[in-house]
């Protein structure tokens, strides 16, 4: 493919196999932003690529249009000192655009698509990339999926059912979710999780015993708008039982999942997870 069939040819590109991608075409697309020229050759970035799948998904909610980064084979973030804070010229956004470009066709000409998501929500992009300043992303083969919106819980107040509230005082062991706190500790460690994360296990712990079915809980956690797949659901719910609920959050085959309480797990306040 020559230079201006890429160009002419070139889509932005949101529904793709599940195929990975294979270690030397993701080389040649990062040596095609590395090769991008920039002001004065100082070459101001870094590029950090993502390839873990629960990581993915925590990326997927940097931005209101970043929703395929779930479902994407690899994420690179382009990462730049923002000029409005850092002694650097602002053509080094000039500079990143050329970069991006560069690895949008080399994707396109090894046959991989690709879609840029804008970060808006930079605190979360550090927190999830602590070596980030300012920055963009890429993804690479996304599955299909929307815009990811935030819709708060409120509707749950009158159906609780907390745990015992003292049944771990005086001791470090067990697990304690303090939902209007929205903090999480484990052995009298804290645990941080992802505002949806802990939107999803408020939003189980708060019916216990009780089958939720993965269309309430889009709905509850990611919102009424265009939503992620069932498959986003799971990945959340594998990293709340490696963090907190180990076997206590149970999969109901073809409808959802149940919490079931166990004494090492209490439950704090009524809350209102976000």
């Amino acid at each position: 493919m020559d230079t201006w069939q890429a160009i002419d040819k070139i889509r932005t590109i949101r529904k793709f196999t599940d195929e990975p991608l294979e270690p030397e075409h993701l080389d040649r697309i990062l040596n095609a932003g590395r090769r991008a020229g920039s002001s004065k050759n100082t070459q101001q970035w870094d590029f950090v690529v993502c390839t873990d799948r629960a990581h993915l998904v925590e990326l997927a909610e940097v931005g209101p249009y970043a929703a395929h980064l779930a479902g994407a084979a690899a994420a690179v973030a382009l990462v730049v000192p923002d000029p409005a804070t850092h002694d650097a010229p602002y053509s080094i956004m000039w500079d990143l655009g050329r970069a991006a470009q560069n690895m949008v066709l080399a994707a396109w000409e090894l046959g991989i698509g690709s879609v840029p998501a804008t970060v808006y929500r930079q605190d979360l992009a550090r927190e999830l990339l602590p070596t980030a300043e300012t920055f963009t992303a890429l993804s690479l083969v996304p599955q299909r999926a929307g815009p990811d919106d935030v819709r708060t819980l409120r509707d749950r107040l009158s159906h609780l059912h907390p745990l015992e509230h003292d049944a771990l005082a005086g001791t470090t062991s067990g697990v304690r979710i303090d939902l209007e706190a929205h903090q999480v500790h484990v052995d009298g460690l804290p645990v941080r999780l992802t505002a949806k994360e802990f939107a999803l296990l408020a939003h189980l712990v708060r019916a216990p015993h009780r089958v939720v079915g993965r269309a309430e809980l889009l709905l509850a956690v990611w919102g009424g708008k265009s939503r992620p797949g069932t498959r986003t659901i799971d990945v959340h719910v594998r990293r709340l039982r490696e963090k907190v609920t180990g076997s206590a959050v149970v999969t109901v085959r073809g409808i959802g999942y149940r919490f079931d309480p166990t004494p090492r797990i209490v439950l704090h306040g009524s809350g209102d997870a976000r």
